[in-house]
């Protein structure tokens, strides 16, 4: 149990109360994912720069279909505090706080992607967001009452966004930082004390780094998280996004139009190649 409560701003604990009521209504479960468990992690919980501030939440709900997703939204629109916005699954609260509901499970089908009504004409991938659930961990927001919600862990944020990037490039740049983000910080993100136990393997290589030590344990988590098609998927991306005579899309991403880590090209592609020996270092799924 992580508590975030001293420090998670208020506005957002008013957000997750009201879907947590409307979601035990319907006996629907969701998890927090996206830049909002970015912060929560990262920021609130272990005390790191907040690298790209958001006032967005996402959360992703586990529905069987459209008729039970619309069902939730109803409920939150109808205590007054949730409004529609023109894309589908956008919702404003308190007409100040953007809400994303994304859906995934069953609904998603053997594709594991989402096709948006009435015009079915917005497609959403999912793979990995079932991997996230199950290994999501619950977060406490407030004291009292205690307010407890699953937010995803970090390596099942890093497999959304590595994939989410992935399906979506060029459009996902913002994917590819926060990615880059959670694996440069992984260590600090109370994993350090488990290289000094479950992976001290990783302190005896020769030129032993923290942060580079920690990419390589956040590999393996996302490597044990990752099933099937989600865990090829990954294997794919890393292996050619590690490649130092490929396209480099990650990288080129990653760095965008921020100078410091242009000048640090060789850094960038070091992590990013930590993370790929990482997974490979659990080629098989346990």
């Amino acid at each position: 149990m992580i508590d975030i409560s001293d420090n998670i701003p208020p506005s957002n604990v008013a957000v997750f109360h009201a879907i947590l009521n409307a979601a035990q209504k319907e006996g629907i479960l969701f998890f927090v994912i996206g830049a909002a468990a970015r912060d929560m992690l990262l920021g609130y919980a272990y005390g790191l720069p907040v690298r790209r501030a958001t006032r967005d939440i996402d959360i992703a709900i586990r529905v069987a279909d459209w008729d039970e997703y619309d069902r939730l939204v109803d409920i939150l629109i109808a205590t007054g505090d949730f409004v529609a916005t023109v894309r589908r699954h956008r919702y404003m609260f308190k007409g100040a706080q953007p809400v994303d509901v994304v859906p995934f499970g069953p609904i998603a089908g053997k594709k594991q992607s989402i096709v948006w009504p009435p015009g079915e004409d917005t497609l959403m991938g999912i793979l990995g967001f079932e991997e996230a659930f199950r290994t999501a961990i619950l977060v406490n927001l407030r004291a009292e009452p205690r307010l407890e919600i699953r937010v995803s862990t970090l390596a099942g944020l890093a497999v959304m966004k590595l994939i989410s990037w992935d399906e979506s490039y060029p459009r996902r740049g913002r994917d590819a930082e926060d990615f880059y983000y959670v694996a440069q910080n992984y260590i600090d993100a109370g994993n350090d004390d488990r290289l000094y136990n479950e992976a001290s393997d990783l302190t005896e290589v020769v030129s032993f780094d923290r942060t580079s030590a920690g990419a390589r344990l956040l590999g393996r988590d996302m490597a044990i998280l990752a099933q099937d098609a989600a865990h090829r998927t990954i294997v794919g991306i890393l292996a050619r996004e590690s490649d130092p005579s490929g396209s480099l899309k990650l990288i080129t991403d990653i760095i965008g139009t921020n100078i410091t880590l242009q000048e640090k090209f060789d850094e960038v592609l070091g992590l990013i190649t930590s993370v790929q020996m990482g997974f490979a270092d659990l080629p098989k799924h346990h």
